[in-house]
Parts: C-alpha cells; structure tokens; sequence
C-alpha cells in the first residue's frame, strides 16, 4: 500500500505562509518510514515553544501567532500530524489510531531534542501532548491548554463522559465509514495508561506560560 503524500504546489502563494518547510523521517511498522512535516522559525538558539494544532487543520492555523513569538525572540516549532497538512498521508483511516499518533509524535520529540520546552495545546493536540507529557515529563517545562482535555474518564461524572464517549464513537463510526476505534483508543487506553502518572506530572508541567505581547488577543484574525 502506498502513502499518499499532497504535492508541494498545493502550498504555494498561501496568504501570510511563508515558512520554509522541514521535514523529518519517522519509524512505522507497517511503511516502514513515514515524512512529518513540522515548521522551525526564529532564532536557533531561542527559548523553544511548541504548537500543536486541532483535528480537521494543520500548522497553517498558527501563521499569525508565529510572527509576534519570533518578534518575542522564541524559537517556534510546529509540526502537522500525519496525516494532516504537508505530513504523509495513510491509504486507509484503518491505518490510524490514537497509540500511533502518540508513537509518531514521541518519535518527534525525540528527534528534535525536545527538553523543558513550553507547549500551546489546542483540542487534539491536547490529547496527544497531555498523553505524552505524562510519560515525558522532560519534554515540558511549561503547558498551555485550549479547547482541550485529558480524556481520562476519572471525573465524578464519568458516567456522563462516557455516554457522551459512546455517542462519538456511534457518530464517528458513521461520518468515517466505521473507524470509531481511534475515538475509542482517546478514551479507555489514555485512562489505563495515565492513571498514576497525571498525579505525578501535573504540578511540574502546568506553570504559568511566557508573557507574549499585549496584542496577542488578535493572532487568531
């Protein structure tokens, strides 16, 4: 089976994207190699924080908080998940699953030498960096979350919680042509895993972020 991979004139002449693309070369079982496209701007020697977008976009969302973290005298580093944006594609949604989207990320951090850096959370970019900030504590220094959570089911209203987790699971088997398991994997294999070591993380991972400028309000426009 072959990887689809979205050719490089599809990017080009995009309003306000004009970071040089970099790439790095994951490990996987069944392609054998697999090509995450990631975007590293400002200066090297910089403080790093880390971008992590949503389900349904790629790192085109942060072009406008880039800029002011640069102008800051960050380093930014932002990766598309495979999957998404310039990173391969898989043939089939059977291909993906929430445990592959954490080994390819953590394949990531690796790579990048990642250590007590600040991350920006947003929707599943909070799934899969809280996942791996429980297990890597070192990666992180600093997290900021929005538009997400750690899905571990451990609430009070976990009764609820999982009601609304069935549901999902029904309506993403249906809108994916049954590919409800990586909803699934978000739920039951976070909550097995994550149990003990959220005690053990959270009061070193979630401090208070960088300042940023004072017009950081209008990054998202």
């Amino acid at each position: 089976m072959t990887v689809i991979r979205t050719p490089d004139e599809r990017f080009e002449n995009l309003p306000d994207f004009s970071f040089r693309p970099h790439y790095m070369e994951l490990p996987d079982e069944k392609f054998g190699s697999l090509r995450m496209h990631y975007l590293d701007e400002g200066p090297a020697t910089g403080k790093v924080i880390l971008l992590m977008h949503g389900q349904g976009c790629w790192t085109y969302m942060f072009r406008k908080m880039i800029p002011i973290l640069i102008d800051g005298g960050y380093r930014v580093i932002a990766p598309d998940y495979i999957g998404f944006g310039r990173s391969d594609k898989l043939p089939s949604t059977e291909d993906y699953s929430f445990q592959k989207h954490i080994d390819w990320l953590t394949a990531f951090f690796h790579g990048i030498e990642f250590n007590g850096v600040t991350a920006y959370l947003f929707d599943w970019g909070g799934f899969f960096g809280l996942r791996i900030a429980a297990e890597h504590a070192e990666f992180f220094d600093r997290i900021a979350l929005s538009n997400t959570q750690l899905p571990t089911g451990d609430s009070p209203g976990r009764e609820v919680v999982h009601q609304l987790a069935h549901r999902a699971i029904c309506i993403a088997g249906i809108s994916t042509g049954g590919n409800g398991q990586l909803w699934r994997e978000m739920l039951h294999s976070t909550r097995k895993r994550l149990q003990h070591s959220t005690r053990r993380t959270s009061t070193r991972v979630l401090k208070r972020p960088p300042a940023v400028p004072d017009d950081s309000a209008d990054i998202s426009r």
